[in-house]
Formats: C-alpha cells, structure tokens, sequence
C-alpha cells in the first residue's frame, strides 16, 4: 500500500514537472516554462498526494489518505493536460501529438478531484468512516460524479 501510494506523489510530481519540459520542447522560453508550475494547482498537486501517502502510510488502506492521492493526482495531470493541449492547439500546432484528444481530456479531467474535495472529501473525514448519517450523502455525491 505505501509504495503504491508513494508512487502515486511520483506520478503527480513527474506531471508537473512535464509542464515546463512540453513548454520548452516546444520552443517556449525558461520564463514561460517556470510560469506553467505557479498557480493553487501546484499547491493541490503536490500537497494532497504526499499528505495521502503519509495517512496510507500511517493508517493502511484509509480512506481519507487515497481519496487525497487521487484528488492530488487528478489535478497534477489536468494541469499538465492544459499545458499539453495549449502548446499543441495554440503556442505551436502541431508541434505535439494528440493535441484535441489532450484537450478533451483537460475537459474533464478536473472533475473528479475537485468534486471528491468539495463532496466525499468532507463526508468521510477525518477516520475514513461512512456512518449511515452519511452514507447516502456519499452516494449522492459518487452518483453525481459519476453522472457528469
């Protein structure tokens, strides 16, 4: 469990370090490249997924701790999808594959790690715990992601 989550804040690590790396193959400059990693995404991409991994680590297969990971993971990938698509469409077309694919998935993608913050997130917080209380706000709240 630890070294899937661990492996999870590589993998929204590498996206947002691939931010800057797509800018400037595609001939950007350092300056555009750099402006590509500020924002509340890189805080989300960076913050949610180690704060998951030390709660997997800690407590095993929490709940709070993955449904962090996956928010944290979600957000890094948009945001290097946006960068992706942005160079490929716009900066330099056709500079980049899969340019409208990588667009539609910048799209969407932003759904779910910012829903399960804003829904599931609160709901299961802080043991990881449906109580029956709950248990249907959560499946509302999967229902509608799910449903988008």
């Amino acid at each position: 469990m630890k070294r899937v989550a661990w492996g999870l804040v590589a993998l929204a690590l590498a996206a947002l370090i691939g931010q800057p790396i797509v800018v400037l193959a595609a001939g950007g400059s350092t300056g555009e490249a750099l402006r590509q990693l500020g924002g509340v995404g890189l805080v989300f991409s960076t913050c949610f997924p180690v704060l998951g991994a030390l709660v997997i680590g800690r407590s095993g297969g929490h709940a709070v701790g993955w449904l962090m990971s996956f928010m944290g993971v979600t957000v890094a990938v948009h945001s290097l999808a946006i960068t992706w698509a942005q160079v490929a469409i716009i900066d330099a077309p056709g500079s980049l594959p899969a340019g409208d694919f990588v667009s539609w998935v910048a799209v969407w993608l932003w759904i779910p790690g910012w829903f399960f913050a804003t829904t599931l997130l609160p709901v299961l917080f802080p043991d990881g715990r449906l109580t029956p209380r709950r248990r249907w706000l959560a499946r509302a709240d999967v229902t509608a992601i799910v449903a988008l």
